[in-house]
């Protein structure tokens, strides 16, 4: 439509095996953005391939949208809903909308086992944070770590300013958040925590 673009997905799917190919070359301002509100994101490039019988597949993704790169990589067995599969994206300043932007963000992480016994580990850092809601930080670290049936979070969120009257009430100190949850209990009890120099929650 008066751009260039190219969009290719090849799909074979069967009992034994599950193959799929996409490749995705898209200038700035292109369809893809107007559709997910993100006008912008930049020009985007992606490619991703899954090949193998459905008890190993191995997936391979490559994905640049503006100053966004990253990539997936893995072996998955579909059968037993197990992997062993890693992830990693970078970001330099973006501001893909108005009301969402950073200054730098990253997360890394690594996902092993089943579902039902998954042990797993990510690491995210954004710096200069604004998201819709008037909500901004001046930087956010976060990880992420599930073993034997447990999954932990534990989070710093500095120079936060939060929408009303009073935005600068929580800036000068950190806000720190932890929790839990027993994955494998039919209940899944959540453990929360939350402080600031001017509140403690749990």
């Amino acid at each position: 439509i008066d751009g260039e673009g190219l969009y290719e997905l090849h799909l074979h799917f069967d009992p034994q095996r599950m193959d799929a190919a996409l490749k995705l070359h898209e200038p700035a301002n292109g369809p893809l953005e107007n559709i997910l509100s993100l006008p912008g994101l930049g020009a985007l490039e992606a490619t991703l391939n899954l090949n193998g019988p459905r008890s190993q597949e191995q997936l391979d993704v490559t994905l640049q949208a503006g100053a966004l790169k990253g990539k997936a990589q893995g072996r998955f067995n579909l059968n037993d809903l197990s992997a062993d599969a890693n992830f990693a994206f970078d970001s330099a300043a973006m501001s893909p909308r108005p009301d969402l932007s950073w200054e730098h963000a990253a997360v890394r992480g690594r996902w092993i086992g089943s579902i039902r016994s998954l042990n797993a580990a990510g690491h995210l850092e954004v710096a200069g944070l604004k998201v819709p809601g008037q909500l901004q930080t001046s930087g956010v670290t976060a990880d992420l770590s599930a073993d034997h049936g447990k999954a932990d979070l534990h989070a710093l969120i500095q120079g936060l300013r939060i929408p009303g009257s009073q935005p600068k009430l929580l800036e000068a100190d950190p806000v720190k958040i932890d929790a839990s949850i027993l994955i494998d209990d039919p209940k899944r009890p959540v453990q929360l925590s939350a402080s600031h120099r001017l509140f403690s929650l749990k």
